[in-house]
């Protein structure tokens, strides 16, 4: 009972004070004072532990097709898409013939389309096949100190200006694309057989990066673009046939550890790695659509991987053999030349085929523009329907040709034979071979 009268005493109270507590807890909820409003957290990707530094602007989004080349698949994506029209029956228009065989697909920007042969020449053309200067790559042979061309095994590149080819020795060159002087040259430490490819951030005040892999034991070195000074290198993986991809904060190659590995731009940290099956070695590049990845495998299976969260999303084992090209997606399919002879064609979505070509040789990267694929296989290059693989032209170029590019509103090829040549809806203008 006392207890009671307690209780009864203090009531009024009680209910004073928590009627002024509930006031003004309102009162703070109703309106609170701007200085104790937290700021929103900053979105980042998934597992992405440290901001970007504050200088360094988000990528640029590649659109569906790109209006240049400087990649030997198109642009930094290795998506193999051009924004081109090409003709229902090209013409051939101009042909360069030179010394040293050439087997790696060209490139082009706004002066003209540059390739490189196996014994060290890198050679620039204008857009009617006439040299403008050529540049025979000269290095120190390490037993001697003689000097020695150098052999070049990767594709060439095109960035800003500026033509750049990792060798067999592991030196990256990096060349004036108006007149071939030399810039800066770069040592990877082995031997480079990708192409090296770029970051090229919105802000043009912001710092160019390159990025290229030494093939034997798979680190991917980030260059200064101005100054070929090493910016960082990541940890050894694995060899490492491919090429890289650039887009949406990430740098992506895969590798003989048969896995997609993803690292970050900024500072080369390994955000992730997503295994594939067991006998599924990555030997060749890989197409980069958003966050997701396409690739094919040495045990002949071909993957979507998201990047992003590290996950599979489906696999093909459609193809017989290994695949070794780098795939292109138009038109709601993504295609790659498989090692059995046949050009495939699969649902992006699914995975689920919708078409294949059969070849009686090889067929390599194919390239896209538009509702057309055009794939090289032997010495002959193809034009295919992208939406039935049926075939709309071809012709024999050479012996054995390289991977298409798309130039200028062209389809270029490179020969063993030393030939560059150029297909497209023109006749041949005066003074092109």
């Amino acid at each position: 009972m006392i207890r009671i009268k307690k209780l009864s005493t203090y009531a009024p109270f009680a209910a004073i004070g928590i009627i002024t507590l509930s006031y003004l807890a309102a009162q703070q909820w109703l309106f609170p004072a701007d200085e104790e409003t937290p700021s929103p957290p900053i979105a980042l990707p998934e597992e992405k532990t440290a901001a970007p530094p504050a200088n360094v602007q988000a990528p640029v989004q590649e659109t569906n097709a790109t209006d240049t080349w400087p990649l030997y698949h198109g642009s930094y994506d290795l998506r193999g898409t051009s924004s081109a029209v090409l003709p229902e029956k090209p013409m051939r228009v101009w042909q360069y013939l030179g010394e040293g065989a050439i087997r790696q697909p060209p490139v082009g920007d706004a002066r003209g389309v540059y390739v490189a042969t196996r014994t060290g020449s890198v050679v620039g053309l204008d857009f009617s096949g006439n040299v403008r200067w050529t540049k025979q790559v000269m290095r120190r042979n390490p037993a001697d100190g003689a000097e020695m061309p150098e052999r070049f095994e990767a594709p060439v590149a095109c960035i800003r200006s500026t033509v750049l080819i990792g060798s067999t020795a592991g030196i990256v060159y990096a060349l004036d694309s108006e007149t071939g002087a030399e810039r800066w040259k770069y040592d990877v430490g082995g031997e480079v057989l990708g192409t090296v490819t770029a970051y090229e951030p919105a802000n043009e005040a912001d710092p160019v990066r390159l990025f290229v892999i030494e093939r034997a034991e798979g680190a991917l070195h980030c260059i200064d673009f101005e100054t070929g000074s090493r910016v960082w290198r990541t940890d050894p993986i694995n060899r490492t046939d491919g090429s890289a991809v650039v887009g949406n904060d990430m740098v992506v190659f895969g590798s003989c550890e048969a896995a997609i590995h993803v690292y970050s731009i900024y500072d080369g940290r390994l955000m992730r790695s997503v295994a594939l099956c067991g006998d599924c070695q990555v030997a060749a590049g890989i197409a980069l659509v958003g966050d997701e990845v396409f690739s094919g495998c040495r045990s002949g299976h071909f993957y979507r991987v998201n990047a992003r969260v590290g996950s599979v999303v489906w696999q093909n084992e459609d193809s017989e053999k290994d695949i070794f090209s780098t795939p292109t997606l138009c038109s709601g399919v993504v295609v790659f030349g498989s090692e059995d002879g046949t050009v495939y064609a699969l649902d992006p979505e699914t995975g689920k085929q919708k078409w294949q070509f059969k070849t009686d040789g090889n067929p390599l990267s194919p390239v896209s523009a538009g509702d057309k694929i055009a794939v090289s296989v032997n010495g002959t290059l193809h034009f295919l329907s992208a939406k039935t693989g049926e075939s709309i032209w071809s012709y024999e170029v050479s012996d054995a040709i390289t991977s298409p590019s798309l130039i200028n509103g062209m389809v270029i090829v490179g020969g063993e034979d030393g030939s560059v040549t150029a297909f497209g809806s023109s006749p041949p203008e005066q003074g092109a071979s």
